[in-house]
């Protein structure tokens, strides 16, 4: 077992990609959940960070905390950015875990997220009449 989670880790990883910098991706979230579970979400606002509804089904969280304005390193370990805490949660009424479809939630934080603009920010939305998206088909 050792070696297979040596390799998928090896695998798992970007080839040719770029270093970020601290703030480069400042929207995104890494969430804590039952502090053991990773999953990323991103910014809407001060109070809303978006995420897929798989990472909180079927396992219904008792603590989701979100991590702000980290930046990853090769290693796996992130620093800088701050926690908030989560006060509600809501997933999608129609969220199927069998296909996937719907896989969308959002998690209400207790603290206000500070949208600084430089660590952390909104993530850019689509228009509403927008119909392309990126990872179509993914």
């Amino acid at each position: 077992m050792l070696t297979f989670s040596f390799l998928f880790s090896e695998m798992a990883r970007i080839s040719n990609g770029e270093k970020a910098v601290q703030g480069q991706f400042g929207y995104d979230v890494r969430l804590v959940i039952n502090n053991l579970l990773q999953c990323g979400g991103s910014i809407l606002n001060e109070k809303w960070i978006l995420t897929a509804a798989h990472c909180l089904f079927p396992i219904l969280p008792v603590t989701i905390k979100g991590q702000i304005g980290f930046l990853n390193t090769k290693d796996g370990a992130s620093s800088g950015g701050y926690f908030v805490n989560m006060e509600r949660y809501i997933i999608h009424p129609l969220f199927n875990r069998l296909t996937f479809w719907n896989d969308i939630a959002l998690i209400k934080i207790r603290e206000t997220i500070s949208l600084n603009g430089t660590n952390s920010r909104a993530i850019q939305l689509p228009p509403r009449d927008r119909v392309d998206y990126n990872g179509k088909g993914a």
